[in-house]
């Protein structure tokens, strides 16, 4: 038996992860590029934390298969129908509008939060951007390609004055079986592009200023309200950190629990 052959043949099960922390305005989100070969597109994974106003959903998705360049053979007709939410992703409560999230053996919009809840500080509350999860599997619609694909997102919204080009904060991952090799590596982004960007200060060469008796009583007066502040603040964390731990396991449980139901 020709081994190498029947590898060539075989389709291997691949995933990529993209990251953009802010997009590129008119440029449409790259979520697959540089496959070569045979294979099949069964799903993609969407983390959208938007840093601008107004509706988000309008960008269509685009697979451009065996030789497309200008047009794609599949365009979508918007973020939301492709992940399900068709008419947005909000139901109505007591008059005002909310989000609503759902899961689905196929897809979903799982996540939806405008707080940092890992992070617990005394200064501030943990406001921040929108972030949205949604999932799209193509395991009963796959699509199928035989020389090449790439996969890619418009980054379009609506406001009241009309549909325009919006810069959000994206991450991707794609799943897809393909026969090997293909062209460009399935890497993922080191952690230092993944994560937000610390800004580099100058250094200061800064001299300590001579202190009088009253900023030394002070001084030493923080240093004793630091001293008995502290074992609060770590019990704070240590809490937070414990919740944290404790959702995980249940997540993961429960993702277990969803695997055994739709085998």
């Amino acid at each position: 038996m020709d081994f190498e052959k029947l590898l060539e043949q075989e389709a291997r099960k691949a995933a990529r992860q993209d990251y953009e922390e802010v997009t590129e305005k008119t440029k449409d989100y790259t979520i697959l590029d540089g496959v070569k070969g045979k294979g099949h597109y069964i799903g993609t994974y969407m983390a959208l934390t938007t840093l601008e106003r107004y509706w988000w959903g309008e960008g269509e998705m685009k697979f451009y298969i065996d030789g497309d360049e200008e047009y794609p053979t599949i365009c979508g007709t918007g973020t939301e129908d492709y992940f399900g939410g068709s008419w947005s992703f909000a139901k109505q409560v007591d008059g005002k509008t909310v989000e609503q999230n759902y899961n689905t053996p196929y897809l979903g919009y799982p996540y939806y939060s405008a707080h940092d809840e890992l992070i617990h500080n005394f200064y501030h509350n943990d406001d921040c951007p929108p972030m949205r999860g949604f999932y799209r599997w193509h395991l009963q619609d796959p699509i199928c390609f035989e020389e090449d694909l790439r996969v890619t997102i418009q980054q379009i919204g609506v406001g009241y004055r009309g549909l325009f080009e919006r810069q959000d904060d994206v991450a991707s991952v794609a799943y897809w079986y393909q026969t090997l090799p293909t062209a460009k590596p399935i890497t993922i982004l080191p952690v230092e592009e993944r994560i937000p960007n610390v800004p580099v200060l100058p250094e200061r060469n800064l001299q300590m200023p001579e202190l009088t008796e009253e900023m030394k009583a002070a001084r030493e007066s923080w240093a004793k309200r630091w001293e008995e502040y502290k074992p609060a603040r770590e019990e704070q964390f240590r809490i937070k950190e414990n919740k944290a731990r404790r959702e995980s396991k249940l997540n993961t449980e429960f993702a277990k629990k969803l695997r055994e139901e739709y085998k």
